[in-house]
């Protein structure tokens, strides 16, 4: 009996406990995470700091889903009118923008649970005939959206008669029509490449059918999206060339703007692309049989170099125990092949090796070919390869003395 209590007060704690899945995240605290840190803020002192801060501040709005609001954002606040508001507890925002560790985080569906109003500043955004209502909270600065409302359309202004004898006329009004947005067409070239090489985004055949485009917006975000680059181009063509410098699978966006202040959406013109990086650090293992015989197991470490995509020169050093055999002993070995890549991941090597026993130095002739059993463009990357060498002055005896074998490279 007294198991059957225990059971059934557990049931119940847990039950009227658990917090359900749809509540909102209650914020009990403010300043523990500011998106900016500032005393004794002033109306006329917000337009500023979210200038200084505005790639974190559009960050936000990405993660937020709100991207296409940035821009009427940053263009209306600078006129807005801003007022000194209180919010009580229990008042709820939709989202909320705040910096943790200097990175830009977005909670979303926050209640207000402190025990006591906080001040801050309120101010309004028009954006496709909706407002949307703002709060920056005074001790933290954090950019919270509160509501969105949608902006009444306005009707008509009705003429009156007009009075003619003998017959009266009543005049036609015409409503104007509503804007349309733009449509982006937008192509990428070249979409694989290497860290340095210049990406044309190209939005010249993007189109308006009511007017005409003034402005088109192209952002590039990593894999982890963060926005690495960002720039407004208000002049056609509308094209935007950039070198990338980071490796990576990376997206390219652009959003148009008309010349009614109408966007075309985010994710409608957004392209990928994959940079490359272009050196690595390389070490291989394998086995090469001579036979004389004798029997080598090659180490090497060095740096691979990409030329361009289908061109690397690679540098080795490393040594190559004897496993087996006595015609030769443990050889230090120091290679340089250029390599060819007809095919993205299959490569052709050539080169020149020193091959170095307390018997004999010799100038090794080095061929190698292999295949490339991953593709991450920021590596870690693993290939199988088979070689050959022989030294210059022992071609004519390559049949004993040339080494054969194969093994597998890591790529770093």
């Amino acid at each position: 009996m007294k198991k059957k209590v225990i059971f059934l007060v557990l049931a119940l704690s847990f039950l009227f406990g658990i917090r359900p899945l749809y509540a909102s995240t209650q914020l009990k605290r403010l300043g523990i995470s500011p998106f900016f840190k500032v005393e004794d803020l002033q109306a006329e002192a917000i337009y500023p700091i979210i200038m200084k801060n505005k790639e974190d501040a559009r960050l936000g709005f990405i993660k937020a889903g709100a991207v296409n609001l940035f821009h009427p954002f940053m263009e209306q606040l600078k006129t807005a009118k801003i007022d000194a508001v209180q919010v009580s507890p229990g008042e709820t925002f939709m989202w909320m923008i705040f910096k943790k560790k200097k990175k830009v985080f977005v909670l979303n569906d926050v209640e207000w649970a402190g025990k006591a109003p906080f001040e801050g500043y309120r101010f309004v955004i028009e954006h496709n005939n909706r407002a949307y209502e703002f709060i920056i909270p005074s001790v933290c600065f954090n950019i919270a959206l509160k509501s969105v409302t949608d902006i009444p359309v306005k009707a008509p202004v009705k003429t009156e008669p007009i009075k003619t004898e003998p017959k009266k006329e009543v005049a036609k009004v015409v409503e104007a029509p509503k804007n349309q947005p733009p449509q982006c067409n937008l192509t990428v070239s070249p979409e694989r490449f290497l860290t340095g090489t210049t990406v044309m985004s190209d939005a010249s055949k993007s189109v308006d059918s009511d007017g005409k485009i003034i402005s088109v917006t192209f952002t590039i975000i990593d894999s982890k999206g963060s926005v690495v680059e960002e720039k407004v181009v208000e002049e056609a063509p509308f094209i935007y060339k950039t070198k990338m410098k980071k490796a990576g699978v990376h997206k390219i966006q652009a959003v148009v703007k008309d010349d009614a202040g109408d966007e075309s959406p985010v994710n409608s013109c957004t392209r990928e692309v994959t940079v490359l990086k272009r050196g690595f650090f390389v070490a291989d293992i394998g086995l090469l049989q001579q036979f004389d015989p004798a029997t080598f197991l090659p180490i090497r470490v060095g740096y691979m170099h990409k030329i361009t995509e289908k061109v690397a020169i690679t540098a080795l050093v490393g040594g190559a125990p004897l496993l087996n055999g006595c015609s030769d002993n443990p050889a230090t070995i120091a290679d340089i092949m250029l390599s060819y890549y007809p095919a993205p991941r299959f490569f052709l090597s050539a080169g020149h090796g020193m091959w170095h026993t307390t018997f004999k130095t010799r100038a090794d002739f080095i061929l190698n070919t292999g295949y490339q059993l991953t593709d991450n463009p920021n590596g870690p990357n693993f290939s199988i390869y088979l070689e050959g060498r022989s030294a210059y002055d022992e071609f004519d005896n390559i049949s004993e003395l040339g080494r054969f074998g194969g093994g597998i490279r890591a790529h770093f």
